[in-house]
């Protein structure tokens, strides 16, 4: 398939942002019979909870039963790898206790590409908080990606780094 005839199966949604001139770009392949608009708005959603999630270290909202694959892998800005959903709630329990506070998570320049069964996310986030009582004030970014099994959409990596300071 020549570039040409790869973009022309692209849908762009959302608001404009840096790095694409009419939105968030959303890819579909040609032949594929899907709802992009339905697609789009799961995986926002799923990614909306992760994100509130991070805020206040509490999975109140955010089900991994639900939004997660079993075997999900997550590469941590600190190094840390959690490889499957256990190991991902049980860092999130051990997480939350030294946790007082809601932190500010700022998400921006998101983009979401949806390629036939799979999709993702990337972004930039800003991060502020405090953590074992030492405030943070830190940048990153952020790869989610998806993938739909049984018809609905789960996050299967997650990678978050810093940016340098």
């Amino acid at each position: 398939m020549t570039l040409a005839e790869r973009m022309s199966s692209w849908v762009f949604v959302g608001q404009p942002n840096a790095g694409t001139p009419s939105g968030t770009i959303a890819e579909v392949e040609a032949d594929a019979p899907v709802d992009v608009d339905n697609d789009r708005a799961s995986i926002e959603r799923i990614h909306g909870e992760w994100i509130r999630a991070n805020k206040t270290w509490s999975l109140d909202h955010f089900d991994p039963d639900r939004f997660v694959t079993p075997d999900v892998v997550c590469f941590v800005g600190n190094g840390s790898v959690f490889r499957g959903r256990d190991a991902i709630i049980a860092e999130w329990q051990t997480l939350a206790m030294a946790i007082e506070d809601d932190w500010d998570l700022d998400v921006f320049d998101r983009s979401i590409r949806i390629v036939g069964d799979a999709a993702w996310v990337t972004y930039e986030f800003h991060l502020t908080g405090v953590f074992d009582a030492e405030p943070f004030n830190e940048r990153g970014r952020g790869t989610e990606i998806y993938e739909r099994r049984d018809g609905e959409w789960l996050m299967a990596v997650g990678h978050w780094s810093w940016r340098q300071q």
